[in-house]
């Protein structure tokens, strides 16, 4: 493992880049010509500025880390910065300064908050010089003054890069440490190139900020490479275009980052994934774009932890845009709907977001489909609609297949495919068994329109010669009558495994309307 250090100020590409120095120039050189290894540090000076005219090729890195020793890429760590009086309002997301601090999108945003009640939030934007919003509502009590004291955590890496041996150098760390906490800026000036990652895995590019690439696949792109991370990153965009983009099968790591568009452009989304792509996303916002948030397609995946979408600038037509099989796989994920929530491509079956604790509510899941969506509801006894069932479950499942475009609909003859909308499964006797859901509707539905697929072994001999019966129920429901039925339900019957094994059963809808609700109790009484 070596370090070296980057610096417009005072570097030169001749140089080797060993000490500050004899620091790098510029980031082109370090990740194209510099001979870098798995393992290497690349530090970045806070003032650096990657291009003094404009580029006039991408910044492509031709080198590769393993997972134990990644090449990194990284801003100057900031120290800590204190807020020493701030009004904290229980519930809100919006933080006011009473003394004056300056505040300032390049220093202060993306990095977290210790806040008074010990907890740590994310920054999410400067709104002026005195004050900023949070990624979600302040769950502490309100305070004001003195007791709003609070500190911005240092950078990850602070530690790691305090522990440089700088004794012999001129320029030094306390030169490094002494400049403004900005990031490092790669500004593509409105120009059709990015940092382009290609077949070279294991990068991490930590606290830089990226801008204003004009390029179809945005200001960062990676394509058919493993693990690359990006962390503590800024990215703006004022062009009709993407900020961040994965393809190719390329595996994305995105972790306490800011992605901000100028709200407007057809093309313009925060996150772009392509064929096969797959991205995790921590503590990250997307706001202000003129298109979408997010967009995933052909069959990419986004799984996402503390994700804000739309909430400090709404995004133009939807937060996420699934086509083609992508799906999103979420918790603690707010989704501002001014422009939309999730839009699906016409035709597209099998596309979904899957998100616990939706729009950050504690128990609130819902899930996305292009039929639909598929809401967890909370139901009492003696009041709502629907009232709980009688020795029923806390809460239901409520479908709104309200989805005007019928060709996401599967074709008949292949109705069996039409994704589930609960899966139980179960550890079962050879005893046969029935299997019943209750269901409430306000619509009349046949046994072709909402039924139970059941699955289970009905023939055995050993554990490689084993027969899979599949059996589905056949009742139809009626309107029901008020928001206490509970008269009607789902059944299979007489199923009876040939050998102690698993029954799987799986609950599949086809309706759809605009208006009209169906309601599941997900409690299977079983008999």
């Amino acid at each position: 493992m070596a370090n070296y250090f980057v610096d417009s100020t005072t570097g030169s590409d001749t140089d080797n880049g060993t000490t500050m120095d004899l620091a790098w120039a510029t980031l082109k050189h370090a990740l194209e010509a510099s001979g870098l290894s798995a393992g290497d540090w690349v530090w970045v000076r806070r003032i650096h500025v990657e291009y003094s005219g404009s580029p006039t090729s991408d910044i492509a890195p031709i080198y590769s880390g393993t997972p134990e020793d990644p090449i990194r890429v990284v801003g100057w760590p900031r120290n800590t910065f204190s807020i020493t009086s701030a009004t904290w309002t229980n519930g809100s997301t919006t933080v006011d300064l009473i003394l004056p601090a300056s505040m300032d999108r390049e220093k202060h945003c993306g990095r977290y908050v210790t806040a008074p009640d010990g907890r740590d939030y994310l920054i999410t934007k400067i709104t002026d010089t005195n004050t900023f919003l949070i990624d979600r509502e302040y769950a502490g009590a309100t305070v004001n003054g003195p007791s709003g004291a609070a500190t911005i955590k240092a950078d990850e890496d602070y530690s790691t890069a305090q522990a440089i041996d700088d004794s012999g150098w001129t320029i030094t760390k306390a030169t490094y440490n002494a400049d403004a906490d900005d990031l490092p800026c790669i500004d593509f000036k409105d120009t059709a190139y990015q940092l382009y990652v290609y077949q070279d895995n294991c990068f991490g590019f930590f606290n830089l900020e990226f801008r204003d690439s004009t390029d179809d696949n945005g200001c960062f792109s990676l394509r058919i490479s493993k693990q690359a991370f990006l962390r503590g990153c800024l990215f703006h965009q004022d062009n009709n275009d993407p900020l961040v983009n994965a393809s190719g099968g390329g595996v994305l790591f995105i972790e306490r980052c800011i992605l901000e568009g100028n709200s407007t452009g057809t093309a313009q989304q925060g996150l772009s994934l392509t064929q096969g792509a797959i991205v995790r996303l921590k503590d990250v916002a997307i706001y202000s774009m003129g298109k979408f948030g997010i967009m995933l397609y052909q069959g990419c995946s986004a799984f996402a932890e503390g994700l804000n979408l739309g909430v400090e600038g709404a995004n133009g037509d939807a937060g996420i845009n699934l086509y083609s099989g992508g799906r999103l796989i979420g918790r603690d994920v707010k989704i501002d709907d001014t422009g939309g929530t999730v839009d699906f491509a016409l035709g597209d079956s099998f596309s979904y977001a899957q998100i616990e604790n939706y729009n950050r509510i504690l128990g609130a899941h819902k899930t996305f489909t292009p039929q639909g969506e598929i809401t967890k509801k909370d139901v009492v006894s003696g009041s709502g609609d629907p009232q709980k069932r009688s020795g029923g479950a806390d809460s239901v499942v409520e479908l709104l297949y309200n989805l005007s475009d019928t060709s996401n609909e599967l074709p008949a003859p292949i109705a069996e495919w039409t994704p589930e909308v609960l899966t139980h499964e179960f550890e079962a006797t050879t005893d046969s068994k029935s299997y019943r859901y209750y269901v409430q509707s306000q619509a009349a539905l046949t046994a072709a329109q909402m039924w139970i697929e059941c699955e289970y072994v009905a023939g055995y001999d050993d554990t490689s010669e084993y027969h899979i019966k599949t059996v589905q129920s056949d009742e139809a429901i009626s309107v029901r009558s008020g928001t206490t039925d509970w008269s009607q339900y789902l059944e299979v019957t007489g199923i009876q495994p040939a050998v102690a094994s698993k029954v799987r059963i799986r609950l599949k809808c086809r309706y759809q309307h605009a208006t009209n609700k169906i309601f599941v109790d997900p409690k299977v009484v079983i008999s």
